[in-house]
């Protein structure tokens, strides 16, 4: 009976068999399997789907932006067509014919080293017929910063060569990445010059001077018009043959000249002594003597800056190459001054010249 009851419950379904049971299960399992298969299929065609599309869009994208790129490449080549090239006759290029006057000038040389300063106030013709030496003048700009114009003056200098540094106070070491910029892209030779500029930097400046560019053709109409320029001392027809600005000797002077405020790194300018004591040692080398001589600046200036100016003479204190005179000797009266507290007018240029004659004199004759 045992036996019996069980077999009968089976047999009228009471008790499930083992092989309904095991049946049951596997049926199950291929369900969930089919489940799972679909569902990974609905999946799967989801995101190639959306792959597709993000695809779609990229290359969508990427094509804009290629037709852009184009189409604004275009707009600046033809700008460049209607826009005068001002760069032949830019302040900067006066560097070109420098160069090009130093290859053809008798050996040794006195070479100013500087910036604006020596642009606008050096008569370099007067030097020369009182040294009876060549006198090369590489003063130019400021915003160049002292790396730049030691590494073109190591350049040129040679033995026998007298140097005078002359540089506004507290000059930046660095100088303006797009000034540089400006430079190379004006004179290529001074690359060899320039440090600090990267090419990321160099790649933002071109574009910056492309979309000034094209804003400019837009103004002219995207035609090309003659324009009437002003007279103005920072072209490069400016300069004479001897590489001096002197233009302005025969203009006014202005009304009212550029605003200035003293924006000196005081405490930090160690760095730039060792740039200069490192400069006295390459010149050295070469058999060069290096002098130095305070910039002339505008005597009401001076007063408002006499601690600052104390400060640097300590500074200069620590220089292996001896420092001519003091800041209070080249602080002249504001009537000879141009445009800014270190440029000259035609007045001043010939007072600080004949001063340089007295104040070198005896340095230069070494030479001869």
């Amino acid at each position: 009976m045992g036996c019996v009851v069980p077999t009968a419950l089976r047999l009228v379904g009471g008790i499930p068999s083992p092989k309904l049971k095991l049946g049951a299960t596997i049926s199950g399992m291929s369900s969930d399997i089919f489940l799972r298969k679909h569902n990974f299929n609905h999946n799967t065609t989801a995101q190639h789907h959306h792959n597709t599309i993000l695809q779609s869009f990229l290359t969508n994208l990427l094509a804009f932006l290629a037709l852009s790129a184009i189409l604004l490449y275009g707009i600046y080549r033809y700008s460049t067509t209607v826009v005068e090239n001002e760069d032949a006759n830019h302040y900067l290029a006066a560097s070109i014919d420098r160069h090009a006057r130093l290859a053809t000038l008798d050996k040794p040389h006195i070479v100013f080293m500087g910036n604006s300063n020596l642009a606008f106030g050096l008569d370099s013709e007067y030097l020369e017929r009182e040294w009876g030496r060549p006198v090369v003048n590489l003063g130019l700009h400021g915003a160049l910063g002292l790396n730049f114009i030691v590494e073109e003056t190591l350049s040129v200098i040679e033995k026998g060569d007298v140097v005078v540094v002359c540089i506004p106070y507290y000059l930046n070491e660095a100088g303006s990445g797009k000034m540089l910029y400006t430079m190379n892209r004006v004179n290529p030779e001074s690359k060899a010059w320039t440090k600090g500029v990267t090419a990321y930097n160099r790649f933002g400046f071109a574009v910056d001077d492309a979309v000034k560019l094209t804003q400019k053709a837009r103004k002219q109409g995207f035609r090309k018009i003659t324009i009437k320029k002003k007279a103005s001392v920072y072209r490069r027809n400016a300069f004479n043959k001897y590489g001096d600005v002197i233009a302005h000797t025969r203009m006014p002077v202005p009304k009212k000249r550029k605003a200035w405020s003293p924006n000196w790194d005081v405490e930090g300018f160690d760095t730039q002594i060792n740039t200069l004591t490192d400069f006295y040692e390459k010149a050295q080398a070469k058999g060069v003597e290096v002098y130095m001589v305070y910039p002339c600046f505008m005597h009401s200036m001076y007063q408002q800056t006499t601690k600052e100016l104390n400060i640097l003479q300590d500074y200069y204190a620590e220089l292996p190459f001896e420092v001519l005179g003091k800041p209070e000797d080249f602080a002249y009266a504001d009537s000879l001054f141009f445009d800014t507290v270190y440029h000259l007018n035609k007045q001043g240029r010939e007072k600080w010249s004949r001063e340089l004659v007295d104040l070198l004199g005896r340095k230069v004759k070494r030479i001869r």
